[in-house]
This record gives C-alpha cells, sequence and structure tokens, in this order.
C-alpha cells in the first residue's frame, strides 16, 4: 500500500478511502420523501455505471435514503474513481432530474453522505443483510426479494 493508496477527507464526517475496498454508503434526501417514479430513477442511475465507476454488491432505494454496497473501479483510462466521484455522478443526475421532474429547484439530497469502509467478510455480510432487510423493517415488503427497490448483482 503507498500513500496513494489511502486517503482521509473531512467536512462534518471523516470519509476514508483505500484503493480496492468496498463501502457501505447511506444518502438522505434533504427533505421530504421519493415516490415510486422519483425512486425509479435512483434505481437506474445507480445501475448505469455499475461496473464502469464501480461495482454493486447490493442496493436499495428507500423513500428517503439509499443504502450501497459498493465497490470503486478504474476509469476507461485506468483511473480509479474516487468514492466522491461515484457519488456525484449519482447524487447530482438523479438530483437535478428529480428537481425537474417536480418542477422545483435547489438542494435534492443532504450534502453529505455516511461511508465506511467494510473491513472484513462479517461486516460485509451483516450490510448486505441490513441492506436486504431495510424494507421489510420498515414494512415496505414482507421478504426482501418482494422489494421492487432492491438490487443485488453480488461480488465482481
Amino acid at each position: 500500500m503507498t500513500s496513494d493508496d489511502f486517503r482521509i477527507t473531512r467536512r462534518n464526517l471523516p470519509h476514508w478511502q483505500l484503493s480496492g475496498s468496498v463501502y457501505f454508503v447511506t444518502f438522505r434526501v434533504h427533505q421530504g420523501e421519493l415516490n415510486t417514479e422519483e425512486r425509479n430513477i435512483i434505481f437506474n442511475a445507480v445501475k448505469h455505471f455499475h461496473s464502469r465507476r464501480y461495482w454493486i454488491w447490493a442496493s436499495v432505494i428507500m423513500p428517503d435514503h439509499v443504502h450501497l454496497l459498493l465497490q470503486l473501479t478504474s476509469d476507461a483510462n485506468e483511473k480509479n474513481i474516487t468514492l466522491g466521484k461515484a457519488l456525484q455522478g449519482i447524487k447530482g443526475y438523479t438530483g437535478y432530474e428529480i428537481n425537474k421532474s417536480r418542477n422545483t429547484r435547489g438542494k435534492f439530497w443532504q450534502e453529505e453522505s455516511f461511508d465506511r469502509i467494510v473491513r472484513d467478510e462479517e461486516e460485509l455480510r451483516e450490510k448486505w443483510n441490513y441492506i436486504r432487510n431495510n424494507p421489510v423493517k420498515k414494512n415496505l415488503a414482507d421478504t426482501p426479494e418482494n422489494y421492487a427497490f432492491l438490487w443485488e448483482p453480488g461480488p465482481p
């Protein structure tokens, strides 16, 4: 590991980045809830850059937040994609599209996301199960498989 492989940045929350890591990420709407059409916009955006900017292990789009279990990849020029860049792509595009559909302007997502480097296989299973069971826990589906906005392509 070189110093280029590990970085720490901070706004209100600390953000650690380590090449090759899997991340558990959560980001929330600034206010209100997402309707079905808006959740579809986010669902499709998350899928859009799968295997190009990041690899999604599991994702769920909830009425007021999103959980991702993802691993960053390299772009076409073999440059490592940063977590900030990956999230900026998802949040920027979806915020714009949802504001456009609502005929509103301004901040859509909370500025900062929660992210954590997954440290071992046990934590990976725990975060994955958390994502899978979030819709059931919130009474949005009777099983994870019956929730339309859960996507689990698994490891690369």
